[in-house]
């Protein structure tokens, strides 16, 4: 198995540890969201750039000074989470939403 299968394997695993409690048909819409968020996990290379404002324009407290940023490699999704999938998670963990809107 490679890494990345392993990496891909240990997430999902956690993930689904996280939505126990949930009902059969729920547990199924878990499962298939989880996976499915899984499946559509890109690859980024890590690497160095500067953030903030090296001076000439805009002068928003949060861009001096700047400065130099390393980022490891990482996995993002490549698609907004829907709406959809947002109740599935709100629901299977249990998570109570504060926000009116």
């Amino acid at each position: 198995m490679t890494t990345r299968r392993t990496q891909q394997s240990l997430v999902l695993a956690l993930s689904l540890t996280a939505l126990t409690g949930c009902d059969a048909i729920n547990d199924w819409h878990a499962i298939e969201m989880v996976q499915r968020n899984m499946d559509n996990m890109v690859f980024v290379e890590g690497g160095e750039f500067l953030m903030g404002n090296p001076g000439g324009w805009a002068m928003g407290a949060d861009t001096v000074p700047a400065h130099d940023v390393v980022l490891d490699d990482f996995h993002i999704q490549k698609y907004e989470v829907t709406q959809g999938d947002f109740e599935t998670f709100v629901e299977a963990s249990g998570h109570e939403i504060k926000a009116r809107f």
